[in-house]
């Protein structure tokens, strides 16, 4: 990222000062920008954009790629859990999360994308779809994230995500009197990465990690089609 805020600095041909004059944030910012300590938030990456045209989101992704290309697996063929890590590693891995981004936000995504994998898998089990769209896993995470999906859901979770996770418990738990559902184990170990990353993440839009995380979320979820 510094390189790319470096470049930015020289296309507008604004000193560090100017250039924090016109984002409203510290000269200190964009100096921790430009050392790499820290990365822009999404609103200064939309900032970037407004006042210099210059795109940072795209120039970050050393790797471009398709969600098709990005698919190795069918939703129905990622049925256990090695097979959901095994595909957040290709995710991570070909939208350069693990170099391009501090280890604090690769270890949160390691934990998130197995657990959003799982559930969108044991969603389409229960709703016996033939095939649901890998798609809605990009939609649950970007709905994680957007304030507009940060509502009450029956009083008790922020968003629909949240809620879902509970429901999956909630099966977990029914499964043990009334039946046993099919993806079981998966669910399991799928529900412990979810709280590891529900504990791991300070949800305050002053902490530099959930920032950054904010960034890679969007650029996983906003992959080209």
């Amino acid at each position: 990222m510094e390189s790319i805020i470096k470049h930015v600095l020289e296309k507008a041909g604004m000193s560090q000062k100017e250039f924090a004059e016109k984002l409203y944030v510290t000269p200190q910012a964009v100096s921790k920008w430009v050392r790499g300590e820290s990365r822009p938030s999404v609103d200064n990456v939309e900032r970037i954009f407004e006042i210099t045209g210059i795109n940072i989101m795209e120039m970050t992704s050393t790797t471009r790629c398709s969600r098709k290309n990005m698919r190795t697996k069918s939703l129905k063929e990622i049925d256990d859990y090695s097979k959901a890590k095994q595909e957040a590693d290709i995710i991570l891995e070909a939208t350069g999360i693990r170099a391009n981004y501090s280890h604090a936000v690769y270890k949160l995504c390691t934990w998130l994308l197995p657990a959003v994998i799982c559930l969108t898998h044991h969603q389409m089990l229960n709703r016996k779809d033939e095939e649901i769209e890998y798609d809605w896993i990009f939609t649950y995470l970007m709905g994680y994230f957007d304030d507009e999906c940060m509502k009450k859901v029956e009083g008790l979770y922020e968003n629909q995500l949240e809620y879902d996770f509970y429901l999956m418990g909630m099966d977990l738990f029914e499964s043990f009197d009334e039946y046993t559902i099919p993806d079981d184990e998966y669910c399991r170990e799928a529900m412990d990465d979810w709280y590891r990353f529900e504990k791991a993440l300070v949800k305050d839009n002053s902490s530099p990690v959930y920032n950054e995380l904010l960034v890679a979320i969007t650029e996983i979820a906003e992959l080209e089609e």
